[in-house]
């Protein structure tokens, strides 16, 4: 989103006659006769490109800029929005809606995620206008006035922008997780979750073979219909788990610590738009009448971090300080 302000404040303007000369200006301001050009683009919050280079057109890539941070940043929204609809399926459901739960026109138990789909949909019929915005960067001379209809229907491609934003706002807003769904989930795929830390942890064991085992073990269970933790806790794969490290084997049989580092992740990213008493800055904000989040170029707030920061850093360090 920040792209796109930075693209639409780059946008420029000309007003310089047809061969971009400024000769009927002349003819009443013979000593500036650009004034009346940079008057006009200021009333409108534009400027002339740089230089003053001028020609009977403005340079495209202005335009183009702007619109593929339009588009660029919609597939953006199209992602969550297709995430988003596809955690709603009635198989999957870790995701529904507060209110207005809208069923199905043919099954009155399903329901629609009709303002992810909205967004997705919209999605598909703005990224092809980016096509014609290409197009419109050649001219004929710099006068060429085919793309003065084609160039018109950029406006149409802001609109399906500024409507899906608010559009999956809302919907977002709107949207509720559902604890129970995401452990019958995990439940659903632990027993097959093992089978990467397993031969992880045989590899730091020393097994050579360590993935193919891991696989073998895998493909076993597959024909056995039988799931890879069942094996690993039956008489027959204890063989394989007495090779795990001592410290590791208790992981690599629970899914439920084999975590990373995401609940730091996590953290960072609650961090970064709330910081680390964002309740507290919320409602002194609130209280002292200001927005509810800091202005764009305000100094960060008490508490208030930048992940990736904290992600960065450990790159940072020399390859040798590494466990």
């Amino acid at each position: 989103m920040e792209r796109v302000g930075e693209a639409a404040g780059e946008l420029r303007g000309m007003i310089s006659g047809a061969v971009g000369a400024h000769n009927s200006f002349a003819l009443r301001w013979p000593e500036d006769p650009a004034g009346f050009e940079r008057r006009v683009l200021g009333r409108l919050g534009l400027r002339p490109a740089a230089g003053a280079v001028s020609t009977q057109v403005v340079q495209p890539e202005f335009v183009a800029d702007f619109a593929h941070a339009l588009v660029s940043t919609f597939s953006v929204l199209a992602n969550l929005a297709d995430d988003c609809r596809h955690l709603m399926r009635s198989e999957i459901e870790e995701l529904g809606e507060k209110t207005r739960r809208v069923g199905s026109s043919t099954m009155p138990h399903k329901v629609n995620p009709k303002d992810f789909e909205n967004v997705k949909s919209l999605w598909k019929a703005a990224v092809p206008r980016m096509t014609t915005v290409y197009m419109d960067q050649i001219s004929e001379h710099q006068r060429d006035l085919t793309n003065s209809a084609s160039g018109r229907f950029l406006n149409e491609l802001v609109a399906l922008f500024a409507y899906a934003v608010r559009r999956l706002d809302k919907a977002v807003r709107a949207t509720v997780v559902s604890l129970p769904a995401l452990d019958r989930n995990f439940e659903a795929g632990r027993q097959w979750t093992v089978a990467e830390p397993l031969y992880i942890a045989l590899a730091l064991a020393g097994e050579q073979d360590a993935y193919e085992i891991s696989k073998r073990a895998a493909e076993l269970c597959r024909d056995r219909e039988m799931g890879l933790l069942d094996y690993l806790e039956s008489a027959e794969g204890r063989g394989v788990v007495e090779r795990l490290p001592a410290g590791l084997r208790e992981v690599v049989l629970d899914p439920r610590r084999y975590l990373g580092d995401a609940v730091e992740r996590t953290r960072f990213v609650c961090d970064l738009w709330f910081g680390s008493d964002g309740d507290e800055q919320v409602a002194g904000a609130k209280a002292a009448g200001a927005a509810d989040g800091p202005a764009r170029g305000a100094a960060p707030q008490p508490g208030r971090v930048n992940p990736l920061d904290r992600l960065t850093a450990p790159l940072l360090a020399p390859p040798g300080s590494m466990g």
